[in-house]
């Protein structure tokens, strides 16, 4: 993931940079559309939002909006632990996701600290 800024617009975005012959070569298509496909909706509880996508010849891109709190997991690295109301949150909001997830049909199969943003 990286930071990026829009040249015309000066909008940050995080920019996740994936290569097309590591798509194709483990068969990951229908993944990485699907993960475009659920961001582009914009329509879900907690979770980033895609501006837009673009590719060239060999790397997709997807322009999604900037959390600049970071992710749990370095969060709960950073702090050393969550003290019990702050977990209660973190968890609700993740449940909040998964559950607006599952009513589009989606299923994460990824659940792990460094997917969720605070």
């Amino acid at each position: 993931m990286y930071l990026a800024k829009k040249k015309d617009t000066n909008e940050i975005v995080a920019l996740k940079i994936m290569q097309k012959s590591v798509i194709w070569d483990r068969d990951k298509k229908k993944q990485v559309k699907n993960e475009r496909d659920v961001l582009a909706q914009g329509t879900f509880d907690h979770l980033v939002r895609l501006h837009y996508s673009f590719q060239d010849s060999h790397y997709l891109y997807l322009a999604m909006e900037y959390c600049p709190g970071g992710d749990l997991y370095h969060l709960v690295e950073k702090l050393g632990r969550l003290d019990e109301d702050e977990a209660r949150l973190y968890i609700a909001e993740m449940i909040v996701a998964i559950h607006s997830l599952h009513n589009f049909g989606y299923i994460h199969r990824d659940l792990k600290p460094d997917n969720f943003f605070n």
